[in-house]
């Protein structure tokens, strides 16, 4: 998965922002003080894993 992210960026480096998809960690730290279980529905922008989404739907 990690290598996509690379390839991608090398070719398209003005247009895409990481080198590498958001992990799990990052994901739980920013959503650390979000009410997520008063959250109906979640949108996760961009053209990512959905980790963020994944790490609201577990908490």
């Amino acid at each position: 998965m990690g290598n996509n992210f690379v390839l991608e960026f090398l070719r398209h480096s003005k247009e895409v922002g990481s080198l590498l998809p958001s992990s799990r960690f990052l994901a739980n730290a920013m959503l650390e003080n979000v009410p997520v279980d008063k959250i109906h529905r979640m949108v996760e922008y961009g053209s990512g894993t959905g980790t963020f989404t994944k790490v609201a739907q577990e908490l």
